[in-house]
């Protein structure tokens, strides 16, 4: 039976066609097969088996069983021969001329189908290259005929656009030009018609000082002519001589005006323990020889006097920039109003000559960095990052707009209602609170630094040149009359005079760092 089945089993592998491992296979099949114990003393073991076995019954059947196997075994030929015909199948299997034609044409196989392949590769990348080269080419006329139709259309709107704008710029043009022209007409109008008033008064008053002067003469020859002939009224002559000319310099000089300021003493508003170095943007005279100034830095306001003696100090909600007083008339108490920077907020503040508390804060629509009192309900406004001046009551309302192309950094209010302005461009500007007429808009000759500017009772104004350290007397029209004082150390340092104000026969100026200047007016 064992032989039958090796004989199928080279049958089958006679007629297997993929026997390429089938050595290695059999090689492992020879050596378990020597690993296996030999088959000659399985009928000694059968006997054994029976003997066990042979007083049992139900084992009388198995052991006819095993006696069949037995003959069966003894009649198979040994197997000892298995490992030799397994090598001759080996070698069979190798020398199989079958392999050996079918290894040769799969590698045939495998040539036609890569030469097919490159074949069928290079076709395809052909029509892909072609494809591309269409996409491209499409894509090249897309982009000409869409870059051809946006410059059309942009040519059409850029035309449009022009059109417009130059229409528009010259509707504009047009428009300023008028109102140009009816502006300067107003201004010229208005200069011609002061400037012809101005020139008679000067006409009238030349005339009349050159009668005076002429009466004075004759008066004169007339003394002489009698001094001649009595010696006693040379005294008389020289007091005459002395009248005459003290009236001429009186006749040229306008009365009021200031002729000097005098140093009278500094000191620095500077106010331990704070941390910082304070920096001084405004301050104002009080009657009773108090100055109220604004420290940024330490965000408060500071009282002293003009003797240099600190009396209170009050911090606010911000940073204080400008300051005004609504009742400078007082002398008990004034209320105060304080712009704060970067706050849509103003402060007013109650000031006695002992304390400084806070009344309430004033609402506005925008920061607000000038201002200046026109009466005890109503303040002048100049903003801090827009233009425009307005005026505004106690609540925050406007009133109406003074100004829309001004930006002013400090006002002052003339006894007489008009709001002078330094103006953050360096120039000098005044207006009527009545109607908002422009009296004055020019930059003067020679300052380039504009800041402070206070008004006194002749309607003329002290301002401040910050680079060159020094106060300018400007009269009633704007122009520059004189120099009225200069800083000590001179224009080269570092500390640049700020603020001032005036109040009857006393100016108080302040470098930006805290040094005070308290000067006696001479009139």
């Amino acid at each position: 039976m064992f032989q039958k089945r090796l004989s199928c089993v080279e049958a089958k592998l006679k007629e297997n066609s993929n026997l390429k491992d089938f050595p290695k296979r059999l090689s492992c099949v020879e050596a378990k097969l020597e690993e296996n114990s030999s088959l000659e003393d399985v009928p000694k073991r059968l006997s054994c088996v029976e003997a066990k076995l042979q007083d049992n019954p139900a084992v009388k059947s198995l052991s006819e069983r095993l006696s069949g196997v037995e003959a069966k075994v003894q009649d198979t030929s040994s197997l000892k021969d298995v490992p030799k015909r397994l090598s001759d199948l080996e070698t069979k299997v190798k020398d199989h001329s079958g392999l050996k034609s079918l290894s040769k044409r799969l590698s045939e196989v495998a040539t036609e189908l890569r030469d097919e392949y490159s074949k069928k590769m290079v076709k395809v990348e052909t029509k892909m290259q072609k494809e591309d080269n269409e996409l491209s080419r499409r894509l090249t006329y897309c982009e000409t005929k869409i870059q051809e139709e946006l410059s059309e259309k942009l040519n059409d709107v850029e035309s449009k656009i022009q059109e417009e704008l130059s229409k528009k710029l010259i509707d504009v043009e047009t428009q300023m030009q008028d109102e140009l022209s009816e502006q300067l007409t107003d201004v010229e109008t208005k200069i011609n018609n002061r400037l012809d008033r101005d020139l008679s008064e000067i006409h009238n008053t030349s005339e009349l000082n050159s009668q005076k002067i002429k009466g004075l003469r004759k008066l004169q020859k007339l003394l002489k002519c009698k001094a001649e002939q009595n010696p006693q009224v040379t005294t008389a002559t020289a007091s005459c001589s002395a009248s005459s000319q003290a009236s001429t310099s009186a006749a040229s000089t306008l009365p009021g005006h200031i002729q000097s300021l005098s140093q009278r003493l500094s000191f620095s508003v500077k106010v331990y323990p704070e941390a910082g170095v304070p920096l001084i943007c405004d301050l104002k005279l009080l009657p009773g020889g108090l100055v109220l100034a604004s420290d940024f830095y330490n965000s408060s306001v500071k009282l002293f006097n003009t003797q240099g003696h600190f009396i209170y100090t009050h911090i606010l909600d911000g940073k204080p920039l400008r300051i005004t007083v609504l009742n400078p008339k007082s002398t008990c108490g004034w209320d105060v109003a304080v712009t704060l920077k970067e706050k849509c907020h103003i402060a007013l503040i109650n000031v006695t000559q002992q304390k400084i508390s806070l009344k309430k804060m004033v609402t506005t629509t925008k920061p607000c960095r000038a201002i200046a009192a026109v009466d005890q309900g109503t303040l002048a406004v100049g903003y801090l990052q827009s233009f425009g001046v307005d005026l505004i009551d106690l609540s925050g309302n406007v009133i109406r707009q003074l100004s829309s192309g001004m930006k002013p950094n400090y006002m002052d209010v003339s006894p007489n209602q008009h709001l002078v302005m330094s103006l953050t461009n360096d120039k000098v500007a005044k207006l009527k609170l009545d109607d908002s007429s422009i009296v004055y808009l020019h930059r003067l000759h020679n300052q380039r630094s504009l800041s402070g500017i206070a008004c006194h009772h002749q309607d003329s104004s002290v301002i401040v040149d910050e680079e060159i350290r020094t106060l300018h007397l400007l009269n009633a029209r704007g122009g520059w009359v004189k120099e009225l004082w200069a800083h000590p150390i001179g224009a080269h340092a570092h500390d640049l005079l700020h603020a001032v104000s005036i109040q009857d026969n006393v100016c108080v100026c302040c470098t930006r760092k805290g040094t005070a200047f308290v000067l006696d007016v001479l009139y």
